[in-house]
């Protein structure tokens, strides 16, 4: 503001010094000198009543200044740490873990993998009967199990029309579009919480049981 109307005032004098130049009767009146002098004497007047703005520079450093009272510097206390993540399970190990257990309990993956096409009928029901007793409540304590629909099997039910096929299956003759009426054959399994056992303790997560060596 100040650089522009000093640079009015000085056009103005320089005009009116052009015209005296130009117009001989007023060199030397005291009406040339009044022509002259008066901008220039009222641009010195508006420069000393125009307030001076700080330059940009000055402007910024004086806003980038801190705050009076804050300490410059790093804080006394420092940062907190990161949350170092925990280290995720390896979902094969949850499995062997449950499959050793089962092994150990009631010697499953011997009777699955044993071929008992030696054995009769009494043999292989007693063993399967023992197993049993002793698997169960391995699958309890692990698996939270509940029927998908519930009701006796023999039992009619019926079937809407947005059921989920992920968790009903259809048999025998279907026709036509649902609902349907039928006969529940199975009433399926679904797993509500599972509480799979890990062994932090095992060296490796492929050993379902070690094997046993009798030293003699």
């Amino acid at each position: 503001m100040r650089f522009l109307t000093v640079s009015l005032f000085c056009a103005v004098a320089a005009v009116s010094g052009l015209v005296v130049f130009l117009e001989p009767t007023l060199q030397g009146d005291w009406k040339g000198v009044l022509l002259i002098g008066a901008p220039i004497l009222a641009g010195a007047v508006s420069l000393m009543a125009i307030p001076r703005q700080p330059a940009k520079g000055q402007e910024r450093k004086e806003t980038e200044t801190e705050p009076a009272g804050i300490p410059s510097g790093p804080l006394s206390e420092s940062p907190p740490e990161p949350p170092v993540s925990q280290p995720t399970e390896d979902p094969n190990s949850a499995i062997v873990s449950f499959l050793s257990l089962l092994q150990r309990e009631g010697r499953l993956i011997d009777f699955f993998l044993e071929d008992i096409d030696a054995f009769d009928d009494i043999q292989v029901g007693a063993a399967a009967r023992e197993i049993h007793a002793r698997c169960r409540p391995i699958l309890r304590e692990t698996l939270a199990l509940e029927p998908v629909l519930s009701g006796e099997e023999g039992a009619r039910v019926e079937i809407d029309e947005d059921f989920d096929s992920s968790k009903i299956k259809l048999v025998g003759r279907i026709t036509g579009r649902p609902p349907y009426v039928g006969i529940l054959r199975h009433p399926g399994w679904r797993c509500s919480q599972i509480r799979m056992p890990f062994d932090r303790s095992a060296a490796r997560n492929d050993i379902i049981a070690p094997a046993e060596v009798e030293i003699s």
